[in-house]
Formats: structure tokens, sequence, C-alpha cells
């Protein structure tokens, strides 16, 4: 064999090795290509859930202080009729509220029954309260918009259907549950503007967490009661009291809501009576108007 063929065999090898690596090196570099592009699209979807966490929980809490701004300035003006109030001159007011029945994952009631009885069962608890706060406080509950009842059909979100109280409730609302029940909230332009004669919006929940119903006071427009809360039907009443402005007998709330085991802001029980100061405080909140 002579000394060009062996150097032609050669140069075919090198040419064929400079392949493999040039493929190798193409096959890397695509791979890496591939990971570096997965790895934007995680680190942007995680960018813009975070982005709307923050947009959520500023957006509660903006809502939460308006709330309680517009709170403040309504009470502030009802001063008058409250003096009136207190002399024992009450006109009858009115609270515009809207009971939602949650649908769960299936499309059914939270609520375990068929949608007609779901309505029913909402409409005893509104009977109880609105007959309670007519002979105790002087208002009545008026339909917000044409009905009292809304009985989804739609699955809620999880985190909508399963809730808690207290400082939890407080976590639920700037998160996914206090969003959707914002969104949810029947409102009008006047309410929204000036806060007098906002209506109030009762989600009826598969589960609040360890008691049957629950409320954030003035920082929001809603509360929540599970079907346990239904059927006890005081409770309904119980969280439009903490809605608004009412604080549970005993303890730090006694100055205003007393000790009485037959008060309706009694945790549990059947009370279902209020002193004069609680009827004061119910009729001046923004929710509570004469038109």
């Amino acid at each position: 064999m002579g000394l060009g063929s062996t150097f032609g065999k050669i140069a075919k090898k090198a040419k064929k090795a400079a392949k493999k690596v040039g493929r190798s090196a193409r096959g890397a570099a695509r791979t890496v290509g591939r990971s570096a592009r997965r790895a934007s699209r995680t680190t942007g979807r995680a960018a813009r859930r975070a982005g709307r966490g923050v947009r959520k929980g500023a957006g509660s809490v903006g809502s939460g202080g308006l709330n309680v701004v517009q709170e403040t300035v309504n009470r502030a003006a009802g001063l008058p009729g409250a003096a009136l109030g207190a002399l024992g001159v009450r006109p009858m007011k009115k609270l515009r509220l809207r009971v939602v029945v949650l649908a769960g994952a299936d499309g059914a009631p939270v609520t375990g029954t068929s949608a007609a009885r779901a309505r029913e069962r909402v409409r005893e608890a509104v009977e109880v309260a609105d007959g309670l706060f007519r002979r105790e406080a002087r208002f009545r509950l008026v339909p917000a918009g044409r009905r009292f009842v809304t009985v989804d059909s739609d699955p809620a979100p999880a985190p909508a259907r399963r809730v808690r109280c207290n400082g939890g409730a407080l976590q639920d609302d700037l998160t996914d549950a206090g969003g959707y029940f914002r969104g949810r909230a029947t409102s009008n332009l006047v309410g929204t503007l000036t806060g007098a004669g906002s209506p109030l919006t009762a989600f009826v929940v598969e589960d609040v967490e360890g008691k049957a119903g629950c409320s954030l006071g003035p920082l929001t427009d809603y509360v929540t009661v599970d079907d346990g809360g239904l059927g006890a039907r005081r409770t309904l009443a119980h969280e439009i009291g903490h809605a608004l402005g009412l604080p549970h007998t005993g303890g730090a709330g006694s100055a205003l809501s007393g000790s009485s085991t037959s008060n309706l802001m009694t945790p549990s029980g059947h009370g279902a009576n209020l002193n004069d100061r609680q009827v004061l405080t119910l009729r001046s909140s923004r929710h509570v108007t004469l038109l």
C-alpha cells in the first residue's frame, strides 16, 4: 500500500470523526436550547403566578381598605339618624341581599341536595333572618337584583368550596378564594362609588372549617355559610350581624353585644335578641339604607 493511499484513509477517518463531533455538538446545542427554553417558560409561568398572587393580594387589601373607609364615612354621615334612633325614631330600612349556592366539582349544589331543595332551604334561612331583623332592628331584607337565591351549576374552584374562619379567612381572602368571592359578589353603582346601599352576598359553601359560617366584618361585602349553617337557620342572620359590624357577645365584644345567651351574636345556641347598642350599630351600617 502506498503512502498516498494511507494518508487518504487517515483523512477519510478524520473527516468522519469530524462529522460525528459536529453532529454531537449540534445535538448538545439543541438539547441545551430546549432545556433553556423549558427553563425560561417555567420561570415565566412562576413569575406570572407570583405576579397574579401579588395582584390578588393587593386587590384584596385595597378593596378591604376602601370598604373600611366607606363604612366610616357612612356611619359618620348617619350620626343624626343614629341620634334619632336612640330616641326611638326608627323608620323601616332595607338591606339588599343575594345568596349564592356554589356548585361542587360535579356541578351539583354543595348542599348535597337538588337545586330546588337548596333554594327552599336558603329561602327558609332568609325568612328567619328577615323576621328577626324586622322585629329587633327595624330593617328588612330585600333581594339584590330580581331574586334572593342563585344556585350555580358551574363548579366553583376548590379553595372557594372549603374555607376557613378567623385568621384563616383573612388568608383565604388574600388568595384564590377571596378573589373568586369578590368577583361573584353582587354590586350596584351607588354602593361601589359611595358604599351606601352596597349589597351583601352570602355564599353557601361545602364547609367552613370548624364553624357553620364566617364573616370578615366590614372588610368584605360577603359572608360564607355552609350546609350545616343553613340547617341552623339563625346562622345566616348571625353572619349578617358580623358583616354589619357586630362582634360576638362576651369578652372584648361585651361592651357592644353584652353577654346574654339569648342574644343573636352568641357564638352558639339559639339566641335571637338584640340590644339597643347593637340595633343602632346595625342601622348605621353602609349596607342598611332607607332607599
